[in-house]
């Protein structure tokens, strides 16, 4: 009867150290949960940054082309003020040399008259 009471001595001491065990992994457990749970949420928050980031860029891409396209339709009307100014000038310019050779041909021909 003693060896009986030792062997339950020792299967009690045997149960009492695997329940202490798994104390010691329920806690373990729950803390790698915890972590579990930080991780995801820390991956859903640098998620929806990257998508608020990418919106970010894709808005300033739209806006660049925007303003692309405004200084481009600028640079046209621009180009185009130009050839209407450099047509004004060279009209200018005949007109200016016509006159000069009617003046000359008036003065030639106050010249002839004398």
């Amino acid at each position: 009867e003693a060896g009986h009471v030792h062997a339950v001595g020792s299967l009690a001491a045997q149960v009492k150290e695997a329940r202490d065990e798994l104390s010691v992994l329920a806690v373990a457990h729950q803390a790698l949960h915890l972590t579990l749970r930080q991780t995801v949420a820390k991956c859903k928050t640098a998620h929806v940054e990257t998508q608020h980031l990418q919106l970010k860029a894709e808005a300033r891409a739209v806006e660049l082309e925007a303003q692309t396209q405004e200084a481009e339709a600028r640079c046209v009307a621009v180009k185009k003020e130009a050839e209407f100014l450099v047509e004004r000038l060279a009209e200018g310019e005949r007109t200016h040399r016509e006159a000069e050779v009617a003046a000359e041909a008036r003065a030639d021909s106050s010249l002839v008259q004398l």
